[in-house]
């Protein structure tokens, strides 16, 4: 490098503060985030139940006899 030349290096105050601003953005909404992912995990649960039963009813009708979900 020339010695002449006075490049800095490093951030300002602007930017460390607009960083700054996305993060909390961003970890506000994460709990949220994670709310909906347990939701849906549990209406997929419910729902692959539901099928079962749903399977089962009409396997007995089927069979005209007794079925069980395991």
């Amino acid at each position: 490098m020339d010695k002449g030349s006075n490049k800095v290096r490093g951030f300002t105050l602007v930017e460390l503060m607009i960083v700054t601003t996305v993060i909390v953005i961003l970890m506000s909404t994460a709990p949220s985030f994670v709310t909906i992912v347990k939701n849906n995990r549990q209406t997929l649960q419910i729902n692959s139940l539901l099928l079962a039963l749903t399977a089962a009813r009409d396997e007995a009708i089927k069979r005209n006899g007794l079925v069980s979900v395991c």
